[in-house]
């Protein structure tokens, strides 16, 4: 076994010029050389002479993030329709990892400099070096100071297409400087979409049709023996993030991949007549894991990707029950999270966060080997985390962290970014971080919702549908204001499961449709905390609890019932 002590030292700089530096640690007896690169901008004016770095070194593979950025652009990323202007709000933070003294006009939120936002056409080539990059379509200076800072774009004005907007930084001197986002190799440039048309919307027509389910009928908690304490951090774990029917079974996934309150047992019941107000839970697992968030099933085998290990994470796990029998494999490379699992013809796909970046894993030989697709660190764009995906023919769908902007695909063993909306419609200016969620295939296209990353629920989570990748998403128009927490996709049919906190209680309905246009609500029931998962057996509705709003719902992890 190899012993790392963690080492700190201080390196004192009299003098440092902006630009790229790396660092390189020696590990004696490891054979060779582990570096991080990073970049930095810094001038006298915003900084002192004398910097400070502090180096921690826990794992050879593991260096710190050396010299870090005191300007930072964060700005949500967007794609606009229709809209003369659109505001680009832009936040800077120094970085905590690196010690460091502002000067007395720096504290006030004062400084001689300008920021410059250059708005160019997008071009993947271009920006890996392949071809030369795209004239200026626009350019706008901003007074800097550390506050948050507002600019207004003419999106009106510019052509419809996929735009860069890149940061400068012009010093007292008029000298133009980069700025450089505070990942390493990652740029602080933000794409924007500019459409001169609508929203896409789905119009849709809500039959009238009488609700058959109406009554949620308590039949357990499986998991509050594990978590039975009524606070915020016991509430959350137990909540019932997925339900998954397979062989005549329930499937239950629960946990805290936040606060990390693994390992996670799993669950099941069998489906019970509505005269029977009790069910037997079987406990089939236990996971090395913080979290069990998503289950699937293919070709008879109940699929588990290990979303957040509680081993090494040199390895990622997956978990597999087929024939009666529970298998773990601990094979995906620097899977520290591995966050869908999917099957293929005859591979496996599985997606990932890596200490590299994110990442697409493939198998061709049923996960023992994988190999990685990804664009992180190619072009200076990053994502850390791909999560969820669907299949649609032979295109692998994926979605990425924080990815309003843009979705990947791999397709005859090409991955690619797409610049297309997402969430059309949904504003993110004032929003938490966004990703897709419940990915469905569905009616030639793929079903999802959205996954805020804080508990809130002033803003309604739409219903989208994806059709053609490369055209982007449309909003489906009876769910465009409505709370949806939960998609089931059977062969002919699309359920939708929604969930709103009204005064002590949430209100919840599922609808019904074979087309996406005409909906049918056929569930109108309460339940004590938001109903955010469900399944369909034997014409029975079943529904989970969780605690996903800002107050202590010690209802979360129930297990209901939906009777007539």
């Amino acid at each position: 076994m190899l012993g790392l002590r963690i080492i700190e030292r201080t390196l004192q700089f009299t003098q440092l010029v902006g630009g790229r530096y790396t660092f390189t640690t020696h590990f004696d007896g490891l054979g060779e050389a582990v570096r991080q690169t990073t970049r930095a901008y810094y001038t006298e004016s915003l900084t002192k002479p004398s910097m400070d770095l502090l180096e921690k070194s826990t794992a050879p593979t593991a260096l710190t993030n050396a010299i870090r950025h005191s300007i930072r652009l964060e700005t949500p990323l967007y794609h606009v329709f229709d809209v003369p202007h659109t505001a680009i709000t832009i936040d800077f933070r120094q970085s905590p990892e690196v010690r460091w003294g502002l000067s007395e006009g720096l504290q006030q939120g004062k400084t001689d400099y300008l920021l410059r936002l250059e708005v160019t056409s997008f071009s993947a080539q271009a920006e890996r070096g392949e071809i030369p990059k795209s004239k200026v379509a626009y350019s706008i200076d901003v007074p800097l100071h550390l506050h948050e800072l507002k600019a207004l774009i003419p999106t009106g004005d510019l052509a419809a297409g996929v735009y860069l907007v890149r940061p400068r930084l012009i010093a007292p001197d008029s000298s133009v400087h980069e700025v450089w986002n505070s990942d390493a190799d990652v740029t602080a440039a933000i794409f924007l979409g500019v459409h001169h048309r609508p929203v896409p919307v789905m119009e849709t027509k809500l039959l009238d049709k009488v609700p058959q389910f109406t009554q949620a009928t308590f039949l357990g908690s499986p998991n509050l023996k594990r978590y039975p304490e009524d606070t915020p951090l016991h509430t959350y774990a137990r909540s019932v993030w997925d339900l998954q029917t397979y062989n005549g079974r329930i499937y239950i996934g629960c946990g805290d991949m936040a606060s990390n309150q693994g390992p996670i047992d799993i669950w099941s019941f069998a489906s019970v007549a509505d005269t029977i107000e009790s069910v037997t839970f079987t406990k089939e697992y236990t996971v090395d894991e913080e979290s069990v968030d998503t289950m699937r099933v293919y070709d008879e085998m109940l699929m588990i990707p290990g979303v957040d290990t509680n081993e090494s994470i040199e390895l990622g796990n997956l978990y597999f029950k087929a024939e009666g029998k529970w298998r773990k494999m601990r094979t995906v490379p620097n899977g520290r999270h591995v966050l869908d699992i999917a099957r293929h013809k005859d591979k496996l796909y599985v997606t990932a966060s890596t200490s590299n970046g994110a990442a697409l894993f493939e198998s061709s030989d049923e996960g023992q080997t994988w190999v990685r697709h990804t664009l992180e660190g190619l072009d200076g764009f990053r994502d850390w985390f791909y999560w969820e995906m669907a299949i649609l023919d032979d295109t692998v769908i994926v979605m990425a962290n924080e990815g309003a902007d843009r979705l990947y695909q791999f397709k005859a063993g090409k991955f690619e970014r797409l610049i297309v909306p997402v969430f059309p419609g949904v504003v993110t200016t004032d929003l938490p971080p966004l990703r897709g969620y419940r990915l469905m295939p569905f009616a030639g296209g793929v079903v999802y919702t959205v996954r805020r990353f804080y508990r809130r629920f002033h803003h309604p989570n739409p219903l989208f549908f994806l059709k053609e990748a490369a055209h982007g998403a449309a909003i489906i128009e009876q769910f465009k204001n409505e709370a949806v927490q939960d998609i089931l996709a059977q062969e002919n049919l699309c359920y939708v499961l929604t969930s709103r906190p009204k005064d002590e209680h949430y209100a919840n309905a599922i609808y019904s449709s074979v087309d996406l246009l005409q909906w049918a609500k056929i569930a109108d029931f309460t339940t004590p905390a938001c109903a955010h998962s469900f399944e369909e057996m034997n014409g029975v509705f079943y529904v989970g609890l969780a605690s996903v709003s800002n107050r202590i719902d010690v209802a979360s992890g129930g297990i209901y019932r939906l009777d007539r």
